[in-house]
């Protein structure tokens, strides 16, 4: 029987132990059905049945002021897909990640100034996580990027470990710039609630 990890997030070298280690195959969180149907049919030789499979033609929402020369940073038609083809689970889950933003800006802050390593590599691995479920690559990749850099190097000092932070700071910026923009009404309605 193959056996297959799951691990929300593998360096080149993790994923080398974790083969070394005696399992057959891996695979990175968010799992969306696609790729777990492939796995199962890969390591059983076996057909997964279409109708687990998500659809197609999922929706695709574009806004006719985005200009095509800059990319969103939601990707919404991947945003539902992750929630399982559920538009509205995939909406619950990008207002759960804008609403804790001014907490990460101000812990990811506190933790740079102080050199706090650790707590900065736990928040931001935290926030690494969280994107992997909504649909935001650009904020995904900064994350990706600093908590890979955060694994490789102790010090919080290093000139890179500050480009990338800031990098992450505006991608933050950018994607609650874009929910401002594109989510006015239920803003407005949660605000006066």
């Amino acid at each position: 029987m193959p056996i297959i990890a799951v691990t929300a997030h593998a360096l080149p070298d993790e994923k080398k132990l974790i083969l070394q280690s005696g399992l057959n195959d891996y695979m990175t969180k968010p799992v969306n059905v696609r790729q777990l149907a492939n796995m199962v049919s890969h390591w059983t030789n076996q057909p997964v049945k279409n109708s687990l499979l998500p659809r197609d033609n999922l929706p695709s929402v574009v806004q006719a002021t985005e200009e095509i020369s800059e990319p969103s940073p939601v990707d919404r038609e991947l945003s539902i897909q992750l929630a399982g083809g559920n538009a509205d689970l995939a909406d619950e889950m990008l207002d759960m990640l804008v609403k804790g933003l001014d907490n990460d800006i101000e812990t990811l802050q506190r933790h740079a100034r102080h050199h706090y390593h650790k707590g900065l590599l736990e928040r931001v691995h935290r926030l690494h996580g969280s994107c992997r479920y909504c649909g935001v690559p650009e904020l995904e990749e900064s994350c990706h990027q600093l908590e890979s850099l955060l694994k490789q190097d102790e010090q919080t000092d290093n000139p890179d470990v500050e480009k990338l932070l800031n990098r992450l700071l505006a991608a933050i910026d950018n994607l609650k710039g874009w929910y401002r923009a594109h989510q006015p009404h239920e803003i407005s309605a949660k605000e006066t609630a």
